[in-house]
Order: structure tokens, then C-alpha cells, then sequence
């Protein structure tokens, strides 16, 4: 008996036919199996992913810039004109002698290049954070992507949307930058663990330092990151390459706590004890209302983000590298918790110093959406819309004629 395979090439192979002598069979080609909703996506992203992104990059751009010239500068405003819109050796002054501005050293050094092309005008002041907006929302899709494209379209919209990103996005401040630079470490650390390349680990390295001098907090989501990976397979949590990279990151981390520790009080002494009024202040932030049905409806959409992610956990700890879910818990819980557990001792709750955990924030909320409407596409958006009614309050102070400092 002879067999004869006839010679065959690329997607012809799937079909080729197998003469035995005695009968003629062609291999049978598997269906393509349908993404279930929500199910996490890698790879090229589709044609809806990049509509979706552009358009919201186009709307955080769009109402960053709305009339921003319209209110003057506010009191902490006119401190980063003062720091950054006069000579380097100013810059590098102020930075040696106040604990508080050095926390934002690397912001005010990239406002003085900013300035030294676009001026020092009021718009062109504050149109670096809007820049730095718009920047924050394709690494940000990336990384929840990971979640399931349909999880990714609801938090990309929750945080676009969000009044605490919109208030900052046109402010001459540190954090939106801040915010979107540990967004960028948040999505290179992702693509570091993937692939163990030590080409990412030195790039996420790198985005982590800009991100930890640009507002100290940013230390606590790079803490975040790693906790993550304890949730991680045994065998997977840790290579060689990742623990190199959290010791430069320990290492690099010396030098700005030093230069913020070495003032008389590292620039928060005007900070008021932890009460209960300040830890709803905070909800009221990233929620944008401080009506109690809004913090009802937020906390229980959250806490179903929360329970999403310890399903999703199961789930990624048998078929992912990076425990997403994991990472976005850790996003926002962490450094919350860390601040108000610090705060008991220490004074450092504010909501604004909070943004870099604003990301997280979304990722639970989307994750609960998805939940609750158990992935029907009509109650995600009535989910969303509802979370942005809800916070749409606080949309007059975002483009109010004037500016309030904390």
C-alpha cells in the first residue's frame, strides 16, 4: 500500500487531500471559534479600538482647550510661571530649596522648554497638561485592552470623561503629566512581563524614573505593579530581568526622597489631620458629585469591579503572563490605602496628589459594568452614561471663570 502526499503551500495546506489507494479524505478544518464579550485581545487592535481612542484623545484635547484663556492664573499656577518662566539656574534654584516644588522637578524643567517655544501666556501655560491629556488615553486602552476590548471601551470613557482628569488637563500643574506618564510606565511594565526583553525592562525603567520625578506619588503605583505580580503563577512571577529592574528602580528612587525629605516638612505641613471629611472629600474627586446617591452608586459599581477582578484573577492566572485585574486593583487600592494608613500619622490625603491612581479607578468601574450588565452592550452604555451623569456637577468647575486651589 502506498501513500502519496501531493505537495501543497500556505492556506492551500489546510485542504490538501491524502490518496491512500483504497479512499480519498480531505482533513477536516476547524471553525474559528468566536471571542466570547469581554474576553482580554492582544495583538493589532481593530478598526473600532482605533475610531473609539481617537475620538476620545480628540475630546480630552477638545475640552482641555476650551476657552482656557478664560480664567487667570490661579495662586499654584503662578508658582510654576514663577519656577519655570524665567532662566534654568532659576528653575534649578527654586528645585534646591523647596521640598514640595522638587517633588514636580521634572514637570517644571519640561514647562521651561514648553515655554521657551509656545511663551508664557496663559493658554500656552496650561497647554502642556492638555497635551499630556490626550497622550494618556492610547497607552491607557492598551493596558485595559488586556481586560477584554468591551471592559477597555467603558473605562477609556470613564476616564476621559472624568472631571478630576478634565480639571488637571487644563491646569499649569504636574498632574496630568504625572498621570500620564505612569500610565506610559503602567503600559511598558505590561509589555516588559510579556516578553522579558530586556529592551522593555530598560524602557520601562526609564519611563518609571520620569514618572517618580514628576510627582512623587507615582512611587506608590510603581509599588502597585510589581505587588501585582504576586498574584502571578509561582513560576512566573519573577525573572532575573524584572528583579534588576526593581533595584534600579529602588535605587533611583533614593535621590527624590532624599531632596523632599531634606525639607523642614517635604512641603505638606499645611495639610490637615485624616478625618472622615477629608476621606470623602476624595470620593467626592474621583467620583465628581458629593451627592451621597452618586457615592452610593460609585463604591457599589466599584465594589463589583473589585469582585470582576478576582474572577478575571482566576482566570489569568491559568492563560496570562500579567494578572491584569490584579494590576488594576492594585492601580487604585494601593496607593489610597497606603496614603490614608500614612495620613494617620503623617497629614498626606489630598485628592489631587491621588490622580496617578485615577486609571486604576477606571479599570475597577469598567470591570463592574461589565458585571452587572453581564456583558450586554445596551446596559454597558446605560451603565456609563449613568456614572457620567452622575459626576456631571462637577463639569462647571472643570471650564469655570475661574480657578480654586485646594
Amino acid at each position: 500500500m502506498s501513500a502519496t502526499i501531493p505537495h501543497v503551500s500556505g492556506a492551500a495546506r489546510d485542504h490538501e487531500t491524502v490518496s491512500t489507494g483504497q479512499a480519498t479524505t480531505t482533513p477536516e478544518v476547524a471553525a474559528p471559534v468566536a471571542r466570547p464579550l469581554g474576553a482580554p485581545r492582544r495583538g493589532a487592535w481593530s478598526r473600532a479600538e482605533v475610531f473609539v481612542v481617537a475620538g476620545l484623545t480628540m475630546f480630552v484635547v477638545i475640552a482641555a482647550g476650551w476657552t482656557l484663556g478664560r480664567a487667570s492664573l490661579s495662586g499654584d499656577e503662578a508658582a510654576t510661571w514663577a519656577i519655570s518662566g524665567h532662566g534654568l539656574g532659576d528653575v534649578v534654584h527654586v528645585l534646591r530649596g523647596s521640598g514640595g516644588d522638587r517633588a514636580a522637578g521634572l514637570y517644571y524643567l519640561a514647562v521651561y522648554g514648553w515655554v521657551r517655544i509656545f511663551g508664557t501666556g496663559v493658554v500656552s501655560l496650561r497647554g502642556l497638561s492638555g497635551v499630556a491629556a490626550g497622550i494618556a488615553i492610547a497607552p491607557f486602552h492598551a493596558v485595559a485592552r488586556r481586560l477584554g476590548r468591551t471592559t477597555a471601551f467603558a473605562a477609556d470613557t470613564l476616564l476621559a470623561t472624568s472631571p478630576f482628569f478634565l480639571t488637571y488637563a487644563r491646569e499649569a500643574r504636574a498632574y496630568s503629566m504625572a498621570l500620564t506618564i505612569v500610565v506610559l510606565a503602567t503600559w511598558t511594565f505590561v509589555r516588559a512581563v510579556e516578553f522579558d526583553r530586556k529592551r522593555d525592562w530598560v524602557v520601562y525603567v526609564a519611563v518609571a524614573v520620569l514618572a517618580l520625578y514628576t510627582q512623587w506619588f507615582a512611587a506608590l503605583v510603581l509599588l502597585a505593579q510589581f505587588s501585582s505580580r504576586l498574584a502571578a503563577r509561582r513560576a512566573d512571577r519573577w525573572s532575573r530581568r524584572a528583579m534588576i529592574s526593581g533595584a534600579c528602580l529602588a535605587v533611583g528612587t533614593v535621590p527624590i526622597a532624599f531632596f523632599i525629605l531634606s525639607g523642614a516638612t517635604g512641603g505638606v505641613g499645611w495639610i490637615a489631620p485624616l478625618s472622615v471629611a477629608q476621606i470623602r472629600s476624595v470620593l467626592a474627586t474621583f467620583a465628581g458629585s458629593s451627592s451621597w446617591v452618586a457615592h452610593t452608586v460609585v463604591l457599589a459599581v466599584l465594589a463589583l469591579g473589585v469582585a470582576a477582578a478576582v474572577r478575571a484573577l482566576r482566570r489569568e492566572r491559568a492563560t496570562a503572563s500579567v494578572p491584569i485585574a490584579a494590576l488594576a486593583a492594585a492601580w487604585f487600592m494601593l496607593p489610597l490605602l497606603t496614603v490614608v494608613a500614612i495620613s494617620a500619622v503623617k497629614p498626606l490625603l489630598v485628592s489631587r496628589y491621588l490622580i496617578v491612581a485615577l486609571p486604576g479607578f477606571a479599570l475597577l468601574l469598567g470591570l463592574g459594568l461589565i458585571l452587572l450588565s453581564r456583558g450586554r452592550t445596551v446596559f454597558i452604555v446605560v451603565g456609563v452614561a449613568t456614572l457620567i451623569a452622575l459626576g456631571s456637577s462637577a463639569y462647571d468647575q472643570v471650564w469655570a471663570a475661574r480657578h480654586v486651589d485646594e
